[in-house]
């Protein structure tokens, strides 16, 4: 069972004891909330030439991480908005290579891999649209912006020897130059209320990735991902 199944399997466990312990109602006048939005997210990455030539790096293969964000919202009758700041981990990890009868005296193993994982801070900007409302069950659909700056790297370089694998080195590096990216997001979800003042919610959602600034480097990412996420909110 991979990362996302757990996750998935912990949220829909969670959620669905909450809800059956739940007996308060909506607060009809609340307007603010505060939520907590986190879930591990499957994402698909690549990389486009500047002559327009899509080059998918056969090197690296993703591998499934998650997103937390905190969010305020602001609500009027069927509407709402959410401005939020987060984070994000992306893990990319590459093809084991192999040295055969190698003559560097620096290496001194038989295969080797790394796995690099950046993090970014995430401005999402969310409208959403509650069309089904109960005293205790909202469900809505939401459009948004995703907007993400890298923020820093995490290298690590592994060796395998005589078939024990061991990290031979790590390195951290912040990101000092501008790296942007900007991405649609469609989201569906449902909240219920635990208390006067709190709620859970899901919400499965889609990014396609639109534009991407980068002060350095001659290759434009694109991205999309579907992310899973367990919503705790307060109302104030």
């Amino acid at each position: 069972m991979n990362f996302v199944s757990k996750c998935l399997i912990l949220i829909l466990m969670v959620f669905g004891a909450l809800q059956s312990k739940a007996q308060t109602k909506f607060n009809p006048d609340s307007k603010w909330s505060l939520s907590l939005s986190i879930g591990p997210q499957i994402s698909d990455w690549s990389w486009q030439s500047e002559s327009g030539s899509s080059l998918r790096n056969s090197f690296f293969t993703e591998q499934n991480m998650f997103s937390a964000d905190l969010l305020v919202g602001y609500q009027v009758k069927k509407s709402s908005f959410e401005l939020g700041l987060g984070n994000s981990f992306y893990r990319f990890k590459s093809d084991i290579f192999v040295f055969s009868q190698s003559n560097d005296p620096a290496i001194d193993f038989d295969s080797s891999f790394t796995v690099e994982t950046d993090v970014y801070i995430n401005i999402p900007i969310i409208y959403k649209y509650h069309f089904y409302s109960t005293q205790r069950l909202n469900l809505y659909a939401g459009l948004g912006l995703a907007n993400k700056f890298r923020l820093l790297d995490i290298h690590k370089f592994y060796v395998f020897k005589e078939g024990e694998k061991n990290l031979k080195s790590t390195s951290n590096t912040l990101n000092e130059r501008v790296d942007y990216l900007l991405a649609a997001a469609i989201n569906i979800g449902i909240d219920v209320a635990v208390s006067e003042s709190f709620n859970l919610g899901f919400s499965p959602s889609f990014e396609q990735s639109l534009f991407n600034y980068r002060e350095a480097g001659s290759l434009t990412i694109k991205y999309h991902q579907i992310n899973f996420n367990l919503n705790v909110t307060y109302r104030l």
